[in-house]
C-alpha cells in the first residue's frame, strides 16, 4: 500500500512579500530533486511551494518532509507543530537542520543532517517498512553522478522560473564569514557535464539559473561546460567568484 507524502519548501510572509517584487524568482530545487529518488511504487508525492502555493493543512498525509533553512526556521517549526498534533510524522533537512541540529529536533520526528543523496533513499526505504530511526547523518562524501532527473512536473504554476540546475556544490575557498564548510562537506565537487547537459535540454523555459555556490570554482570545468552550453539557444544566470 503506497504512503502519502508531502514536501514542503517553505516561504514565509515576510521573505514571500520581498520574493514577490523580483522578477528572477525561479523554484528552490531542494524539492524537486528530493522527489526524483521517491520510488513511486511505494509512495504517492505532493509538492508544494509558499511562494505561490498555501500548504494544505486540512488533507492527511503519511509523511511531511520540509527543507528548513534558518530564515524560515520559526515558520517551519509552526508548521511542523501543525501536522505533528494531527498525528502526521515530519521530517526535517536542510542547513538549519543540518547547523542547529539539538534545536531543530524538538520539532520533527525525524531529521536528515548533512547531504542528503545517500540518507534521503534509506530514510525513505525504513519509514515505508516502519523502521525509520530519529536521525540520519551523511558519513561519507556523496557523489554528485547518476542524480535523478527532478521533478519539475510537480510543480505548479512556475511554467516561466522552473529552470533551475546545479552543476558543483560547495566552494574550493575558506573564507571565514561563509558557512558552507559546515553545510556541506569540505569538498568542492563537480557533476559530469553530460549528466548536466541532459538535464538542462528537459527544460522547457529558454532561460534557467544554475543554483551553485561559485560556479567559477573549477574554472576549467566551468569552461568545458560553458562550451556545451552555448550550443543550447538557452540564457542562464549562476553565482561567481571573480579573483
Amino acid at each position: 500500500m503506497k504512503k502519502l507524502i508531502l514536501l514542503i519548501t517553505p516561504e514565509n510572509k515576510e521573505i514571500n512579500k520581498f520574493r514577490k517584487k523580483q522578477v528572477n524568482n525561479f523554484i528552490q530545487i531542494t524539492m524537486p530533486y528530493l522527489a526524483g529518488f521517491i520510488d513511486e511504487s511505494k509512495y504517492s508525492i505532493v509538492l508544494i511551494d509558499e511562494y505561490n502555493q498555501k500548504i494544505p493543512f486540512e488533507d492527511d498525509f503519511d509523511l511531511i518532509a520540509i527543507t528548513v533553512n534558518t530564515s524560515n526556521a520559526s515558520h517551519c517549526y509552526r508548521i511542523a507543530d501543525k501536522f505533528r498534533n494531527k498525528g502526521c510524522n515530519v521530517v526535517f533537512g536542510g542547513p538549519h537542520a543540518t547547523l542547529m541540529t539539538e534545536e531543530a529536533k524538538n520539532y520533527c520526528d525525524h531529521i536528515i543532517i548533512g547531504e542528503a543523496e545517500d540518507t534521503w533513499p534509506k530514510f525513505l526505504e525504513d519509514f515505508y517498512m516502519d523502521r525509520a530511526e530519529e536521525q540520519y547523518k551523511t558519513q561519507c562524501i556523496p557523489s554528485l553522478r547518476g542524480i535523478p532527473v527532478p521533478r519539475r512536473d510537480l510543480v505548479k504554476g512556475r511554467y516561466f522560473t522552473k529552470g533551475a540546475v546545479f552543476a558543483t556544490r560547495g566552494c574550493p575557498y575558506h573564507c571565514s564569514y561563509c558557512n558552507l564548510k559546515q553545510i556541506y562537506a569540505d569538498s568542492f565537487r563537480t557533476r559530469p557535464i553530460e549528466e548536466v547537459i541532459a538535464e538542462i535540454k528537459t527544460m522547457d523555459s529558454k532561460y534557467f539559473v544554475f543554483w551553485d555556490d561559485n560556479f567559477f570554482g573549477d574554472i576549467e570545468y566551468a569552461k568545458k561546460l560553458m562550451k556545451e552550453l552555448s550550443k543550447l539557444n538557452k540564457r542562464w544566470a549562476a553565482q561567481v567568484t571573480l579573483e
